[in-house]
């Protein structure tokens, strides 16, 4: 078994990540930028947990224009985050839904701005605020005369660039991945159900080392599928079908996003429209791969794969539909690879190509891989599936 990438990231990378911050705060006059949810206070204190999944209480860390980040967080959470990079810790009792951290939070945001000055959160598209919205309210009250901007470009903009220990535990979940999918009509062989099917598939990716599979889809039929967001069910395959699994999974807090498609069964003429379809993905994945370097903006490897669909007298998938997005802490991140999406790829920005299309049934199949950008040109995260639909032996 292949050696597990380090976990966690030396004090200089977080020190790093801070600077940077604070370089654009600088630039637009805010005096603290607060982090509320699970990824973000991950990036910036290395601070992982699983509690995030409770909403009972919540969390909170101040970057302050200058210095190390602060940790505003329940007791129970004091002794864990302490071995993080934070520069100090405030703690309170909870869970005590009267007054859940709020005032001591805005005393520590105060304590960083003056009166006239400004607190980022991340409002924008893509972004939550993980605190209820009635504490939400207090907190502005509790903040002015001072005014709340919405930072979310500037936070998506610094973890859209990976560093090569980030890219690196991406790789390696994404090759793991890759195998457990390989493995999947041996480790599943004789099963009938998509149940059962992504049962084995789940169980052999953890094997493998994954920390989670925090988001998996399957859909089976003939010729495509009618959805490819919904969870595995209970229908049976049949010969000719063919069966989608779409997996996100998660090695130190970091995911993969890609797919696969299988037929089941020995029978090729049955599945020949699917086979065709398949292949024509194949060539469009490697059209957006070729138009994948430094300099590119997202909407050049729509293009790509999109030109590529259609020269093959195919329709995309859905109108305004994206062929991809950015992958991180977060299963889908900025960019979104789309007309009008002009952000420029950088050395360090993950992706999964994911073009799509519709079949002569009217369903849809899609096809999808990670990449990374790196200095000199792109690299393959996960191992391309072949041209070719692998089969999946029924009973």
């Amino acid at each position: 078994m292949k050696t597990e990438p380090a976990r966690g990231f030396a004090s200089a990378e977080f020190s790093a990540r801070a600077k940077l911050m604070q370089k654009e705060m600088a630039r637009a006059g805010w005096d603290a930028v607060l982090f509320t949810t699970a990824a973000d206070i991950f990036y910036f204190t290395g601070f992982l947990t699983d509690f995030f999944a409770s909403p009972t209480r919540p969390w909170f860390v101040v970057l302050p224009a200058r210095g190390m980040p602060v940790a505003v967080v329940p007791e129970m959470g004091k002794t864990a985050m302490a071995k993080r990079y934070v520069g100090e810790i405030r703690c309170w009792n909870s869970p005590r839904p009267e007054d859940e951290g709020v005032s001591l939070l805005a005393e520590t945001l105060c304590g960083f701005s003056p009166q006239n000055g400004a607190v980022g959160m991340t409002l924008g598209a893509g972004t939550i605020v993980r605190m209820p919205q009635n504490d939400i309210a207090k907190l502005r009250g509790l903040l002015r005369p001072r005014t709340i901007a919405d930072c979310s470009d500037a936070v998506l903009r610094a973890r859209m660039r990976k560093s090569s220990a980030e890219i690196q535990k991406m790789r390696h979940i994404a090759k793991t991945t890759s195998a457990a999918f390989a493995g999947l009509p041996e480790d599943a062989r004789g099963e009938m159900r998509e149940r059962d099917i992504t049962r084995r598939f789940a169980r052999s990716l953890l094997l493998r080392g994954a920390d989670s599979l925090a988001y998996l889809a399957a859909a089976s039929g003939a010729d495509g599928c009618e959805s490819i967001i919904m969870p595995p069910g209970e229908k049976r395959l049949s010969e000719g079908d063919m069966l989608m699994i779409d997996a996100g999974a998660v090695f130190d807090g970091y995911y993969c996003d890609f797919c696969r498609n299988y037929r089941a069964g020995d029978s090729a003429k049955k599945t020949i429209n699917a086979r065709k379809a398949h292949g024509v993905l194949h060539y469009a994945l490697r059209e957006g791969f070729a138009a994948a370097r430094p300099g590119a903006a997202a909407e050049d490897l729509w293009r790509a794969m999109e030109s590529a669909i259609t020269r093959k007298g195919y329709g995309a998938s859905g109108a305004g539909v994206r062929f991809g997005h950015g992958v991180g802490l977060q299963l889908t991140e900025p960019p979104s690879l789309m007309r009008g999406d002009e952000t420029v790829l950088k050395p360090g920005t993950v992706l999964a190509l994911e073009p799509s299309l519709v079949m002569e049934s009217g369903r849809a199949m899609v096809r999808e891989e990670n990449i990374a950008i790196t200095k000199t040109g792109v690299e393959w995260l996960s191992d391309p599936a072949p041209e070719e639909m692998v089969s999946l032996f029924l009973r």
